[in-house]
């Protein structure tokens, strides 16, 4: 997954052949004018894809540094907390979890998953993220994404309503994780014993 190439990669070929063909181009043109005019081509052809070939390598090496950080962000924060939760065991019960992920916490909690960001949700997504559609499907969990740890930042702006909704429900918040980009902020009824479970962690 990616953030600075999110285009279909099959087309790749065929921009390289457009290029090669391009390039083919301009120095049959420019050999029509002469050596000097073939050999500035030449000249401006190579300098083009050194230019190319070097502005390629520096973002390759920022995506990679991005990648090494949001894989570690999410064995800290995201993974982490999708194993804590499915560790937690209580008898008869379907425990729901409500978060904007539908990735990591939900495959490795195990828990029934509502999906805040309506990605697999029709309702959440037409009905503008309405917060009581989500609390009346009486999550014990929901996972809020915040830019402070301290204090309730949201990274996008819906969420808000919802962090007070759950409030006025009764919920609190256990925990904060980083996630070096943001912060997962976890929301517990503050009576539940899930919520003591989740603070000595």
């Amino acid at each position: 997954m990616g953030y600075s190439w999110r285009y279909l990669f099959p087309i790749t070929p065929l921009l390289l052949v457009l290029t090669g063909v391009g390039i083919a181009y301009a120095l049959s043109f420019a050999n029509r004018f002469g050596i000097a005019a073939t050999l500035i081509g030449v000249i401006a052809v190579g300098g083009i894809t050194v230019y190319g070939g070097y502005s390629f390598y520096q973002d390759v090496h920022q995506e990679s540094e991005n990648a090494k950080w949001y894989g570690y962000s999410l064995e800290k924060a995201h993974i982490a907390l999708g194993r804590r939760l499915a560790d937690y065991k209580e008898d008869g019960r379907t425990l729901t979890l409500a978060i904007g992920d539908a990735g990591a916490v939900p495959y490795y909690s195990g828990w029934r998953t509502v999906d805040i960001f309506g990605l697999n949700d029709k309702h959440i997504t037409f009905s503008g993220h309405d917060p009581h559609y989500v609390l009346d499907q009486y999550p014990d969990v929901i996972v809020l994404m915040s830019y402070d740890e301290k204090k309730f930042l949201p990274v996008v702006e819906w969420e808000r309503a919802l962090y007070d909704a759950s409030l006025e429900r009764g919920m609190e918040v256990t925990r904060v994780l980083n996630h070096h980009f943001y912060y997962l902020w976890i929301m517990v009824m503050h009576d539940d014993p899930l919520a003591d479970y989740l603070r000595v962690w």
